[in-house]
């Protein structure tokens, strides 16, 4: 990947992590744990780090805080040494991990799991979470907002990507049913709105901002099979891109997100 593109990439992500965090009430953690000193916590998709590395800043350094991603590209060089980082797959966890975490976060992996893989992880993440532990996802609704129709076409766009890749679509419908499947209770959603409008001002400039510039990052799967039937060419897509952020921008719309957390039995 090239120095300027990992450079907005990484731009991106964090600006990403700010405003989902001031959507919920600028509360890094939504799920009623209690973090103490020895306890560890694990961010699953940890990407930049920076969850991770704002959470650190609110809590003891006794307590341990361990990113785990397929890739090491985002992980940051620098950060405080109650931080580590691995590389693997939540679906498949080291056995060394059992019940050893208080707290797992997630965030933003719809478009990495299918329905079988998000069973896999659900029973990973209650395996290694300690009992009476918690879990937490956030996650956005699939269905972008649909205010004109470019930004109608690139929601449906999307949807018939991550069906043809068998994603799981409205994750955020079946997480809940899946924790309780797995045994996990005290289940609890909660919805919040990303603003995408001018009227929202620069809270709205930065969603629509932000999350086209999400799309340009799936232009590769989402011009597979000849664009869906969306569009023949990666000009096509930019336009697409750039058209449906204009209909959001002059809109109020806003993108529903969800955080769902959970906890493992005493």
């Amino acid at each position: 990947m090239p120095i300027i593109s990992y450079a907005l990439l990484l731009s991106r992500l964090n600006l990403q992590h700010l405003i989902i965090v001031k959507a919920f009430d600028r509360k890094l953690l939504a799920a009623p744990v209690s973090l103490k000193d020895g306890d560890r916590v694990l961010e699953s998709g940890a990407g930049t780090g920076t969850w991770m590395l704002q959470l650190s800043t609110q809590v003891p350094s006794t307590i341990q805080i361990h990113g785990v991603d397929i890739a090491f590209r985002l992980f940051p060089a620098i950060y405080p040494t109650n931080m580590s980082f691995s590389i693997g797959s939540i679906t498949s966890l080291p056995e060394s991990w059992t019940s050893s975490f208080t707290f797992v976060h997630q965030r933003l992996l719809m478009g990495a799991l299918t329905m079988t893989m998000w069973k896999a992880a659900i029973s990973e993440i209650s395996r290694v979470l300690v009992p009476g532990g918690w879990v937490e996802f956030v996650e956005a609704q699939a269905s972008f907002p649909h205010v004109g129709t470019q930004s109608t076409k690139l929601a449906m766009f999307l949807v018939d990507m991550m069906r043809d890749k068998q994603l799981l679509v409205d994750c955020q419908i079946y997480i809940p049913i899946m924790l309780q499947e797995a045994g996990l209770v005290n289940i609890h959603s909660e919805r919040r709105g990303i603003p995408f409008g001018r009227s929202a001002g620069q809270d709205g400039i930065d969603g629509s901002t932000n999350f086209a510039g999400a799309f340009v990052g799936m232009k590769a799967p989402m011009l597979q099979n000849g664009g869906y039937g969306y569009v023949q060419s990666e000009e096509e897509f930019d336009q697409l891109i750039a058209d449906a952020k204009d209909e959001w921008l002059a809109s109020d719309s806003n993108l529903p997100f969800y955080t769902i957390y959970a906890q493992k039995p005493l």
